[in-house]
């Protein structure tokens, strides 16, 4: 029975009661918030209209009209869709594109922005401050897609020139300093002598890198990365083709290189913050909207908009848990963006990161500050002010490796940051955890046919195996569960011995096609560093790498039998023809298994490489008579005659297992050269007849090319991660780079050994 209290009402009916009350007070909460919000949204579209379709000079960029603006929304815009802040804004964008030359309304509210930014607080920011700066940001957004057009209806600079040269021009002018906009002094002197928009930049840097991020500020923040992401997303709004728009389409982009060039302190302090802050990962403080602007589905992240463009640039990584969409020969237009845990915040900062990175390529005489500072970055983790360093860093980056943004921002530490490559090769327990799942990510973009991804790897491995001490402690590392490998069952593998599993089946994959060429050698140099300090290599793992020269040897003699002899003769007199690349190819693996084979204690530690070359003996007896590879065979057929013998005074004529024949190979290892000169000599290595300059392989980026690779792989992933919104219409980077993507870019090696004739 219910308990009643003094006036009759039971426990039930006061329960009942009280959560009616409660459900009312949320209902009469919400109707406010609701009220609430028509009122500001009308009170801001009240004073944009003032600004943006004014005929005559707005006011001055201290008077209390544009504090007003920033105040009319009660909460941070930032809060707000970009898609719904778009279609509220777009409108008075364009009115204030066409009127702007005569009001100044840009310039003042970005004087504005830029002033209310420098007077923050480091504890707490005003609403008007972070509203100013999201307006200021959009508005700008606008001006550069404006003038980018090509087509269409001509409204403002454009019906004055009348060409988009001419827009461009104005665009530029639009962004310098201007007197006519400028609050006077008594004396009729003006308060400023620097742009605005160099003000806004400089403003949103230091805000960036001097101040800590906190709950309160976390709003602003996001808002200050939004507006240096947008002054350099003018790569969006011109094809990588156009060089007119190259040399004019980006003056606040070259702006913001004067300016990072001009105090490199800053600049470092930026680029450290923004790093700290991806590794950091802190959660939204609730005044940020984190669902990305440019994609529908949080999970695969699909492009919104961009789709058929996005798709024909490049097929990104599909969601692992898609098993339909795995097809090599279907070009998903999937970008994986989702990481473990959501960080609006980090996010824009890894965007911010990547394009301050990106800008000046195709300039050889611009120097990019941003990447220089990178370059000089150091690990300080043991000082008690610093919260991370590069183990952090290494394990951040570990997780955030199966998105595209991850992988970017690795291996632009890793190209650039000398350092952070040296740590990797002295830390064993980080650099396993980043190179298992390396390793695991370049296994399913090969799977999936996802191209660039592979081969961004593939080159973050070519770099990390210029580090002996890397190669080194890949040895000695034990690799974890690899139940992700489909093929077979790897237990008790090295990470070395998986390194050369994985790498061995990418040349594979890639081997059928001829324009591959950067990717495979960078496959074999990687093979080809490490192999000099191979030890303990997998049964399984030997046998890929002697397989790698049966898939050679197959694919030279299909090109050699070539059914047409006019077009061979043809492709025999061509430079770097495919039949010459493919023997260069040869013999490096030739050259990978000599380093394995006539380096005494290599051969000691490494016996299943012999057993793997005794299988596939006859594979190695047919380059005997050819010149080119005569050597090689005679030194790797020495070593295999001891072991022969020992075989066959082991077992007579009588049949020997796999295990017996191992055994055997294990307790008979040289202990000295069968070369009778080198055995005269003494306190001789190696067993060589005929010696060759081990060949080493370092990362040399194409200056030229790579550009055509990266940029639109850096923005592809930006606008499909950020939540700035990129109208379709208005992003040309992705409209013919296609062609550009779909070609082999030399990302990847060269030879540094000079004895060698290959190029």
């Amino acid at each position: 029975m219910p308990e009643m209290d003094d006036d009759g009402v039971d426990d039930d009916a006061r329960r009942a009661r009280r959560g009616l009350k409660a459900r009312e007070t949320v209902m009469e909460s919400e109707r406010r918030t609701s009220t609430s919000g028509r009122e500001s949204a009308s009170e801001l579209r009240r004073g944009l209209k003032a600004m943006c379709e004014a005929t005559r000079e707005t006011p001055d960029a201290m008077d209390v009209f544009w504090y007003e603006l920033g105040n009319a929304s009660s909460e941070p815009l930032t809060a707000m869709s970009e898609r719904t802040l778009d279609e509220m804004l777009r409108p008075y964008g364009r009115s204030l594109y066409a009127k702007n030359a005569r009001s100044g309304g840009l310039y003042k509210l970005v004087r504005h922005a830029a002033t209310q930014i420098g007077a923050a607080g480091a504890h707490a920011t005003p609403v008007s401050a972070i509203n100013v700066t999201v307006l200021a940001g959009t508005f700008i957004k606008y001006f550069i897609e404006f003038a980018s057009e090509s087509g269409g209806t001509t409204v403002g600079v454009q019906a004055l020139g009348g060409a988009r040269s001419e827009s461009l021009r104005n665009l530029a002018k639009t962004f310098e300093y201007d007197a006519r906009w400028e609050s006077v002094t008594a004396s009729g002197a003006s308060t400023r002598a620097r742009s605005p928009f160099d003000d806004l930049m400089l403003a949103c840097a230091n805000t960036l890198g001097k101040k800590r991020v906190t709950t309160q500020t976390m709003a602003l923040h996001t808002a200050c990365a939004r507006v240096l992401l947008i002054t350099c997303s003018s790569q969006l709004a011109f094809d990588l083709t156009d060089v007119e728009a190259r040399e004019m389409g980006h003056p606040l982009a070259m702006s913001l290189l004067k300016l990072g060039a001009s105090d490199s302190k800053m600049t470092g302090t930026l680029m450290c913050s923004l790093l700290r802050q991806i590794v950091a990962r802190p959660p939204n403080s609730g005044d940020i909207c984190a669902l990305p602007a440019n994609r529908d589905d949080e999970k695969c992240g699909v492009t919104r908009g961009l789709v058929s463009a996005f798709s024909a640039l490049f097929p990104s990584r599909s969601d692992k848990s898609a098993q339909s969409c795995r097809s090599k020969r279907v070009a998903h237009n999937l970008v994986r963006c989702t990481h473990s845990t959501q960080s609006p915040l980090a996010d824009e900062f890894s965007n911010l990161f990547l394009a301050l990175c990106a800008q000046g390529a195709f300039d050889p005489n611009v120097k990019n500050p941003f990447r220089e500072a990178v370059k000089g970055m150091r690990d300080v983790s043991a000082r008690s002010s610093v919260s991370s360093g590069k183990r952090d860093a290494t394990l951040a980056l570990s997780e955030s490796s199966s998105t595209d943004s991850g992988l970017l921002t690795l291996y632009t530490l890793l190209s650039t940051n000398s350092r952070f490559v040296a740590y990797l090769g002295s830390k064993g327990s980080a650099a396993k955890r980043l190179v298992e799942n390396l390793i695991r990510e370049l296994y399913e973009a090969e799977m999936d046919g996802i191209r660039h991804v592979s081969q961004l790897i593939i080159t973050s491995l070519l770099i990390l195996s210029q580090d002996v001490g890397f190669n080194r402690l890949m040895q000695t590392q034990k690799c974890s569960s690899t139940a992700w490998y489909k093929e077979r069952i790897i237990e008790k593998s090295s990470m070395g011995s998986l390194m050369f599993v994985v790498l061995s089946r990418a040349l594979k994959y890639n081997c059928s096609e001829s324009t591959k060429i950067s990717r495979d050698l960078s496959v074999l140099g990687v093979i080809a560093n490490m192999a000099g300090v191979t030890r303990d290599i997998s049964g399984y793992a030997a046998q890929r790498l002697v397989n790698i020269l049966e898939l050679l040897t197959k694919k030279r003699a299909r090109l050699l039998s070539a059914e047409n002899k006019d077009l061979q003769e043809q492709a025999l007199h061509t430079p770097r023809s495919e039949i010459a690349v493919c023997e260069d190819f040869i013999r490096i693996a030739f050259e990978i298994l000599n380093c394995l084979t006539t380096d005494l204690n290599s051969l000691e530690q490494n016996p299943e490489i012999v057993y793997a070359l005794m299988h596939k003996e006859e594979l190695v007896v047919g380059y005997r008579t050819d010149a080119a590879f005569a050597e090689y065979v005679q030194n790797i057929e020495c070593v295999m005659e001891h072991y022969h013998d020992a075989v066959r005074s082991k077992g007579a004529d009588s049949p020997m297992s796999v295990g017996c024949i191992k055994r055997i190979i294990s307790e008979n290892s040289l202990d000295r050269s069968p070369s009778p000169t080198k055995f005269r000599n003494g306190n001789c290595s190696d067993c060589a007849i005929h010696n060759f300059y081990p060949m080493a392989f370092e990362y040399v980026e194409d200056e030229e090319s790579a550009p055509y690779f990266m940029i639109p792989y850096i923005w592809g992933a930006v606008v499909a991660q950020s939540v700035v919104y990129w109208r379709a219409s208005s992003v040309a980077l992705f409209s013919s780079s296609s062609i550009s993507m779909s070609n082999d870019f030399d990302l990847g090696a060269s030879f540094s050994d000079e004895q060698s004739d290959l190029v």
